[in-house]
């Protein structure tokens, strides 16, 4: 299990060397508590009113709100299910490369279609008293979990300080390594889908600021 990831991030002209940890068992302990803390004034009463809505009921509230419904569900089904059986057509091969790029291309329009079609559901699982919760946490692991590479001494004093720099490069660059050390999420995930991987390797396409882009596809 990895223990920690390494990067880089400029300041003041020079490359600085940082580093992700895993949480120690009393940080893994205080981000507990600072997950029920979290929690617990996400629901406190407001009005008469939950200041959030609890994860269980976010379908309901979904589609309360017109943001789910039955229609959309399907087309999520459908997509998923079209992403899956184009996944085994470019893995299995035995068809043409012309026949597989264009399998490609309509998995990448796809998984586009399948990401805006959950955004909203993301943004309101995200508002729920755990979604808030689990936020203050990760900022929590983020500001005790982020040292300097030479000296292994903490970068951020608190996570209150970290959110209070949000100019600081630092600040995007440790999330995203803490969650691809500890959460498993690769920040170049996309590019590692079965149709990337295709159009890359056939030169289809290229990757430009850390994003696909496909030949003579409109920008």
């Amino acid at each position: 299990m990895e223990q920690k990831r390494t990067f880089v991030v400029e300041l003041d002209g020079k490359p600085i060397k940082f580093a992700v940890v895993r949480p120690t068992p009393e940080v893994e302990q205080e981000g507990d508590r600072v997950y029920a803390r979290a929690r617990q004034q996400a629901t406190l009463l407001d009005d008469g009113r939950p200041t959030a809505i609890p994860r269980e009921s976010l379908d309901r509230v979904a589609r309360e709100r017109g943001l789910w419904d039955d229609a959309r569900q399907a087309r999520d089904d459908q997509l998923v299910e079209r992403l899956r059986t184009g996944a085994k057509a470019l893995t299995t091969g035995g068809i043409r490369v012309s026949a597989a790029k264009v399998i490609a291309v309509g998995m990448y329009a796809d998984r586009q279609e399948l990401r805006a079609l959950r955004e909203g559901l993301a943004q309101l699982n995200a508002t729920t008293a755990e979604g808030r919760a689990e936020q203050v946490r990760f900022d929590y692991f983020v500001a005790a979990c982020t040292v300097r590479h030479d000296t292994g001494e903490r970068y951020f004093q608190s996570a209150e300080e970290m959110l209070g720099r949000d100019a600081d490069p630092v600040v995007y660059a440790a999330g995203r390594e803490f969650a691809a050390l500890v959460h498993g999420i690769d920040p170049e995930a996309d590019l590692k889908n079965p149709e990337s991987v295709f159009l890359l390797k056939h030169s289809f396409a290229t990757v430009e600021d850390g994003q696909l882009r496909i030949h003579d596809q409109p920008a």
